[in-house]
C-alpha cells in the first residue's frame, strides 16, 4: 500500500512538471506570434512610406483598435528629416502590444 502511495506521488509530480512545460510552450508560441505580427506591421508601414518617398513621410500614431484586423497592437511612426544628411529621412516604426509592455522597432532610411 505504501509503495502505491509513493508511486502516485512520483507520478503526480511528473505530470505537474509536464503540465507546466506545456503551458510554457504555449506562452512562448504566443510571444513569438505577437513579435512576428508586430514586425510585419512595422515592415508594412515602412514599405508604404518608401512608396511615398522621404518628402511625404510624416509622424503618426495608430492606437490600439485602429489597425484593421490587429486590435491588440499600436503602431507609432517617427520621422527625422535630414538625418543622416540632407535629402534623406530616418524613419522609426515602433509597434507595441500587451498594453505597451512589449514592442518591436524597425528603422529605415528614406530617400527622394
Amino acid at each position: 500500500m505504501i509503495e502505491l502511495l509513493v508511486a502516485m506521488v512520483i507520478l503526480s509530480t511528473g505530470l505537474l512538471g509536464v503540465g507546466r512545460l506545456a503551458i510554457g510552450v504555449v506562452e512562448g508560441n504566443l510571444r513569438s506570434r505577437n513579435h512576428g505580427v508586430a514586425t510585419l506591421l512595422a515592415q508594412d508601414r515602412i514599405e508604404v512610406l518608401k512608396g511615398l518617398g522621404a518628402g511625404s513621410a510624416a509622424p503618426a500614431t495608430e492606437g490600439y483598435g485602429t489597425l484593421p484586423g490587429f486590435p491588440g497592437f499600436k503602431r507609432v511612426t517617427t520621422v527625422q528629416p535630414g538625418v543622416p544628411e540632407a535629402g534623406l529621412s530616418t524613419v522609426t516604426v515602433t509597434v507595441y502590444w500587451d498594453r505597451d509592455r512589449r514592442s518591436a522597432i524597425l528603422h529605415a532610411l528614406l530617400g527622394p
